[in-house]
């Protein structure tokens, strides 16, 4: 992966597997642990530790530009346009687009003919590390704007992007480990956001309310000397019917969000079992007929979570091995691009792995679908983001404080 910033640093390298139009956005002087696109692509999110910021990058192309400032004077960019070629053109209406912001075009990061600006940061929402962050949308609404974060604060912030201010502050008891939302089956009804926490819970919420909507409490075997204990959460994942999450205890319990008739809910409908340590990030197939896991046994695992599928020890479909994790124990993100043919995950080895994931119908333990090996991070690879509409392009977050964003080959 060349590591080409906005600096335009000429020294990078790049690997025969990846192309060279790979950019660095700086700016957080912490960790970077968690990475999200809106469901538009139009804004990417990024979060730390030390800073306890969130930043995120508007993600503008060439046409939003040109169509941004042709509606704001027509007459004047059509005068002009008939004295340059198309190309010229283009640079024109982007420097004018930088003027009106105050921003300066060498400063402007590129990839796939987009460029990364960071047009918004939050940085006074949370007093301490921020450990995570997701994009709430309705479906049909048209508004991809609301951004969720949570943090060792022991809070989730629901927040307004464009308005760059909080909207709603929910508490757990302990450090809140993730979040994720999902978007509702038609525009009459509003989406939940799912948070997990060491103080063992799963908490649901509804935006437009303070109160959780239930609490998902997955209590020790009954073997365990005080069964009203609990697991800590370190991974959630939400879709329109299940809620699934992950804990030190190793195991991926499935919740069916039809039972939210009670506050407070004990009984999953069933656990997937097979890893050998913490689960440390969960997430969806865009279709919702997978799940994909990272664990700190240094497998990532796609599962078949379809209704259908009536023994749950047929659905673990498939095992990925290359990437590692560390005696740190970091909560390390997995993600699928847009189509479901890759996955990748963050990994210690200060690399970007990405997988085959386009055939998931055998069961296998296979490391030759490991598609891409990327260099380019100084410092454990935290999170990972596909674009939304784009599979070929990726974002990876990292203990360097640095994001790269690339296109592959």
């Amino acid at each position: 992966m060349t590591v080409a910033a906005a600096t335009n640093d000429a020294n990078a390298a790049a690997p025969s597997n990846s192309s060279s139009s790979t950019i660095q956005l700086s700016g957080h002087v912490g960790a970077v642990t968690s990475l999200a696109y809106n469901a538009s692509g139009t804004m990417l999110a990024s979060t730390s530790t030390t800073d306890r910021a969130c930043f995120v990058w508007s993600v503008i192309s060439r046409n939003v530009s040109m169509n941004y400032l042709a509606a704001d004077d027509d007459n004047e960019h059509d005068d002009n346009a008939n004295m340059m070629n198309s190309s010229t053109y283009q640079e024109y209406l982007l420097n004018e687009y930088c003027s009106q912001r105050s921003i300066a075009p060498s400063s402007l990061a590129s990839c796939h003919g987009s460029f990364y600006v960071n047009t918004h940061a939050l940085t006074s929402a949370h007093k301490n590390a921020i450990l995570d962050c997701c994009w709430m949308n309705q479906r049909g609404s048209g508004s991809d704007q609301l951004l969720v974060t949570c943090g060792a604060d022991r809070t989730v912030q629901l927040h307004d992007v464009l308005a760059t201010k909080t909207i709603r502050s929910y508490k757990h008891d302990k450090v809140v480990n993730a979040v994720s939302s999902s978007p509702s089956a038609d525009t009459s009804s509003h989406p939940l956001l799912a948070s997990c926490s060491d103080d063992g819970t799963c908490k649901l919420w509804d935006a437009r309310q303070r109160k959780p909507v239930a609490s998902l409490v997955a209590p020790l075997s009954s073997g365990a000397a005080d069964t009203a204990a609990t697991i800590p959460l370190t991974a959630v994942a939400l879709s329109e019917s299940h809620v699934y999450t992950g804990g030190l205890d190793n195991l991926i319990v499935c919740w069916d969000l039809t039972m939210l008739s009670d506050q407070t809910i004990t009984k999953p409908v069933y656990a997937l079992t097979g890893h050998a340590d913490t689960i440390s990030g969960l997430a969806l197939h865009p279709r919702g007929t997978h799940l994909l896991s990272n664990n700190m046994d240094a497998t990532l695992r796609v599962w078949d979570v379809r209704p259908f599928v009536a023994n749950t020890n047929r659905r673990l479909v498939q095992t990925y091995q290359g990437h590692k994790h560390s005696s740190d124990r970091g909560l390390l993100k997995c993600a699928w691009s847009c189509d479901g043919n890759l996955v990748s995950c963050g990994s210690a080895d200060k690399l970007v792995h990405i997988w085959d994931a386009a055939d998931l119908t055998t069961t296998v333990s296979d490391t030759d679908k490991e598609l891409y090996v990327l260099p380019g991070h100084k410092g454990c690879v935290n999170a990972v983001a596909f674009h939304p509409q784009l599979p070929n392009v990726v974002a990876s977050g990292s203990a360097d404080h640095r994001v790269l964003v690339g296109e592959l080959s």
